[in-house]
């Protein structure tokens, strides 16, 4: 079950481009933090990084992957007792009342543990999907407001984790990134201390 609750929404696909000079005009600039304009009106963020250390969101995470360990344990359980009772059952007398009494519990039994199965299935992905929007619109929020303080009207997606050009795959992705070259221009660290601030206390 570890395995089943997949990543419906991946950090690589949560946002190309950001043009937060139009988003911007939306968001309130807090009171007495007024900024000098930026150097560049350009700006790149690592989204992957940003969600790496997002306190908030990787608390939220763990509380995710202990729900489902603890289903994990519920449910091996109760496959436990089903096969105890399939035991039983063929040990039972051929067409004796005991025969269809164990029979009618493994059938019923089996179709239960495989209904709540799908249903911690589908109730956990939709958990997950709200943590990782929730996570995302915070990310955006915080862009927005930093980029308009600062006069950036541009904010870029960008990958600042060394490429290992031994593996085909990570050679591709390498070639296949937004930013080729920037120069002082990553505001990664600022939005991460943005985002720790504004959830400071919030345990989940």
């Amino acid at each position: 079950m570890r395995k089943r609750l997949a990543l419906l929404i991946t950090v690589g696909a949560l946002a190309v481009v950001w043009h937060v000079g139009h988003l911007a005009a939306t968001v309130q600039q807090p009171d007495g933090d007024v900024s000098e304009p930026a150097d560049s009106d350009i700006a790149v963020l690592d989204v992957a990084r940003v969600f790496k250390e997002h306190a908030l969101f990787k608390r939220q995470i763990a509380k995710l992957k202990q729900e489902v360990q603890n289903m994990d344990a519920e449910i091996r359980l109760r496959g436990q007792e089903v096969q105890r009772l399939q035991k039983q059952l063929e040990a039972a007398t051929e067409g004796s009342p005991e025969q269809q009494r164990l029979q009618d519990q493994v059938i019923a039994q089996t179709g239960q543990l495989r209904a709540d199965t799908e249903k911690y299935k589908a109730q956990l992905l939709q958990r997950e999907a709200l943590v990782y929007r929730q996570a995302y619109q915070q990310v955006v929020e915080e862009v927005q407001v930093y980029a308009k303080q600062r006069h950036i009207r541009l904010v870029v997606r960008h990958q600042g984790d060394s490429i290992d050009s031994t593996v085909a795959k990570k050679v591709l992705q390498n070639i296949n990134r937004f930013v080729v070259f920037q120069d002082g221009l990553e505001i990664t660290d600022a939005i991460i201390e943005r985002l720790d601030a504004r959830n400071e206390g919030k345990s989940s």
